[in-house]
């Protein structure tokens, strides 16, 4: 951000606020009593947001959590079950969950990361 556009947020939010946060001159800057209180009220929830990143950043490129997918019997024994005991040992911070289904489904909706159905025209022969 640039400094002139900084300068301009902070300026509409002391409007929005009714405080001036920041004493500044040409050559110095510094927080008003009102600034002091707003950043010492706001400095655990933004110590508690790089926490967050922190945590989140820690487990990039590590696969974990829980792939919940949707499916019929015939494409979790031809396509998923062998793959799961290769996808357990790579990433064993992930789980899967499976439920096998033959109804068409809302996967966003009902939370799915993916579901596999037949095509309609599809045959087992």
């Amino acid at each position: 951000m640039s400094t002139s556009n900084l300068s301009h947020t902070i300026r509409r939010l002391e409007a929005r606020l009714g405080y001036r946060l920041l004493q500044r001159n040409s050559r110095s800057l510094s927080l008003t009593e009102e600034g002091q209180t707003l950043v010492a009220t706001l400095r655990p929830a933004l110590n508690g947001i790089d926490g967050a990143l922190d945590a989140l950043d820690s487990g990039r490129g590590q696969i974990s959590g829980t792939l919940r997918l949707t499916m019929t019997r015939q494409a979790y024994e031809a396509v998923v079950r062998p793959l799961l005991p290769a996808f357990a040992a790579k990433c064993p911070q992930a789980t899967v969950e499976v439920l096998i289904d033959y109804a068409y489904r809302d996967i966003v909706a009902e939370q799915f990361d993916g579901g596999i159905r037949p095509a309609k025209n599809w045959s087992a022969t």
